[in-house]
């Protein structure tokens, strides 16, 4: 949904960095990491919940928001 090209461009190329994929963490890619943080069940997802909520300050100041 982003109108300008080159601002797609830098966040993609940050999500291939970051998660190897363009489109941003899979929910399954998301699930491992908080596995991987010792957190279990329901609490995993809940995490994903309050994960989506926030923004990113570093990428946010970059595209000048």
């Amino acid at each position: 949904m982003m109108i300008d090209p080159e601002e797609v461009e830098i966040l993609q190329g940050r999500d291939v960095a970051e998660y190897g994929n363009p489109d941003g963490p899979t929910f399954d890619f998301l699930v491992q990491e908080w596995r991987k943080a010792e957190l279990k069940g329901n609490t995993i997802y809940g995490a994903i919940i309050e994960g989506a909520r926030r923004t990113n300050t570093g990428v946010s100041k970059k595209l000048g928001f």
